[in-house]
């Protein structure tokens, strides 16, 4: 007889007696832009700074990533005056963000040095504290939020969609992992901020220039650490003098992050076969966190090592 796991049973009875996700408030919402008036702004965000004209930010009919609309935002050229939309979240960490994202192709000033970014925020007001996930730089680059991952170039006129999983591994840190175009970044880890619980709107901002939005998508995200995953994955030594070994059963294509007790990526690096190994000689003596990842970004292994 197969062994039913206790969380199986859980599930089960959830299912059976037609308890949801949504029944905890994790309620995943999507918008397409596409139930709005064109040339109206949407009614279920908020407009703040610049998005208040109406001249300018509205929903465009002219373009979109899919379908036959988005949102069109514009921050004023040569002012330090951007538009922002906010929408509530109605999700708390682990969570997932996607978005379609065009910049426009003005020449900018530099009164800004983004084009746009994605982000949270506490209420509703450029004034508050808020968490940066993804900015389009002027100078044509994407980075992300706390700097250390490259996220590669960008082209004017060209949709790209961006996809953020922000998770809250510990109440003093943030793990914060990239994809551009269905192809994974990397993460990082960061310092929490003191309102980092009250960060309760997504944040879609231009900038400098004009920015398009499409295809936004917020949901929850279940850690995929699971049963069959702790399986498949194994390092040793630990502690480690120099060199760790990673075995891994027919998984290719790893991505391994190390990071210090400050949340700094110290290492990274990608294998492509069942038995490897990563030289860590060039590492400190200390206490450090390692994350491997499968190509699709899904955790495997996320482990405290010690080396020697």
């Amino acid at each position: 007889m197969r062994k039913i796991t206790l969380f199986s049973q859980i599930m089960l009875i959830l299912c059976f007696t037609g308890f949801s996700l949504a029944v905890f408030g994790q309620s995943p919402w999507t918008d397409d832009f596409e139930s709005y008036s064109s040339g109206t702004w949407p009614s279920t965000w908020v407009a703040d700074a610049n998005a208040s004209d109406l001249s300018s930010n509205y929903i465009d009919n002219s373009t979109a990533s899919q379908g036959s609309q988005s949102l069109r935002m514009h921050g004023a050229l040569g002012a330090s005056w951007g538009a922002l939309a906010y929408h509530p979240l109605s999700l708390t960490a682990p969570l997932e963000v996607e978005i379609a994202v065009k910049n426009g192709n003005e020449t900018l000033t530099g009164a800004h040095p983004d084009r746009a970014y994605i982000g949270l925020r506490k209420g509703t007001s450029w004034s508050n504290p808020a968490r940066m996930f993804v900015l389009f730089k002027g100078d044509g680059t994407i980075v992300s939020g706390g700097g250390n991952v490259t996220l590669g170039t960008y082209s004017t006129l060209t949709w790209y969609t961006v996809k953020i999983r922000y998770e809250k591994p510990s109440s003093s840190q943030v793990k914060i992992s990239y994809w551009i175009n269905g192809v994974f970044k990397g993460d990082e880890i960061l310092t929490t901020i003191a309102e980092e619980d009250q960060l309760n709107n997504l944040d879609l901002t231009a900038q400098e220039g004009t920015v398009w939005f499409d295809n936004v998508n917020v949901s929850s995200y279940t850690n995929s650490i699971s049963e069959q995953h702790l399986t498949l994955v194994d390092i040793y030594p630990n502690p480690v003098l120099d060199n760790l070994f990673i075995k891994s059963q027919n998984i290719q294509d790893l991505n391994i992050s190390i990071y210090n007790t400050l949340g700094q990526n110290v290492y990274t690096s990608k294998i492509q076969s069942e038995n490897n190994s990563i030289n860590l000689s060039g590492l400190k003596k200390g206490i450090y966190f390692i994350n491997i990842m499968d190509e699709n970004g899904d955790v495997l292994l996320s482990k405290k090592i010690l080396k020697e």
